[in-house]
């Protein structure tokens, strides 16, 4: 496996040096499905070079090869559990070595809510001035970055009770967010800056859709109550990769040829 890593780590190197040019990917690609066992997806020459053009943005440095944790068993090599199965769960989840969400999922914009149709102004009188029109309701939608149940109702009850009104309180896409977002669409800054004075540490952004959102974050959670419990339907991130798989993975920057002789080990 730490070969087959090693031929990767060179093809992709050396098509990043020369450019990715057919005539620099084929002889490549060829050599790697006469040398590589690899899944179905990537058993010819044209996915496999449809696959090293995906790469041509990435650092070297972030392509990460790991090793299932193993170890001998007489004449055999088994997988070491419980280590190989959190391998697998991180993997499943989309999650990088060091934990984070490799999904880059933000949550989608939230459609804003129908205006309320104007009222017309009574015509002033002759005895008395016109009335001043109360001033419009500030209208926000809550949605939860986070695992953390309930955290979205409570976001929800502090608006409310300084006087906003909540459109909605929902899980946002994903649960995942380290720091609360105030989301605001054209005429609406003014707004958000009052909405984020009630969640101190919030970032303000400008979106393309109407209205206001508020995404919360981990900072949020934190600052009321800690982690909580998971909120339905949401599955909980997998446990941290143990030593056994972070402190074997190795870079494509790295000397990859080095330690791929096998039968080295006791």
């Amino acid at each position: 496996m730490k070969r087959q890593q090693a031929f990767m780590s060179s093809m992709i190197s050396t098509v990043k040096k020369k450019g990715l040019e057919p005539t620099t990917l084929l002889p490549l690609a060829d050599a790697a499905t006469k040398s590589l066992r690899v899944d179905e997806g990537l058993n010819s020459v044209d996915k496999l070079m449809s696959f090293a053009l995906s790469l041509k943005n990435i650092d070297l440095h972030d392509l990460k090869f790991v090793t299932p944790p193993w170890r001998y068993s007489d004449a055999n090599l088994d997988l070491v559990k419980p280590d190989v199965d959190r391998l697998w769960e991180a993997i499943k989840a989309d999650r990088t070595l060091d934990g984070k969400d490799a999904t880059g999922e933000q949550p989608d914009a939230p459609a804003a809510p129908a205006a309320p149709a104007a009222t017309p102004e009574a015509p002033p009188t002759t005895t008395a001035p016109p009335a001043r029109a109360a001033a419009a309701p500030i209208r926000v939608a809550v949605y939860n970055g986070t695992t953390v149940n309930g955290l979205g109702a409570k976001a929800g009850e502090a608006l409310k009770a300084a006087q906003f009104t909540v459109t909605g309180v929902n899980q946002a896409k994903s649960t995942n967010k380290a720091t609360t977002t105030i989301e605001y669409g054209a005429g609406q800054k003014a707004n958000a800056e009052k909405v984020a004075a009630l969640f101190p540490g919030a970032t303000l952004t400008s979106t393309t859709a109407a209205g206001i959102s508020v995404v919360l974050g981990k900072d949020y959670a934190d600052a009321n109550g800690g982690a909580g419990t998971a909120a339905p339907g949401t599955p909980a991130a997998p446990a941290p990769l143990p030593s056994s798989v972070t402190e074997e993975a190795r870079s494509a920057d790295d000397d990859i040829c080095a330690n791929t002789s096998y039968g080295s080990g006791g």
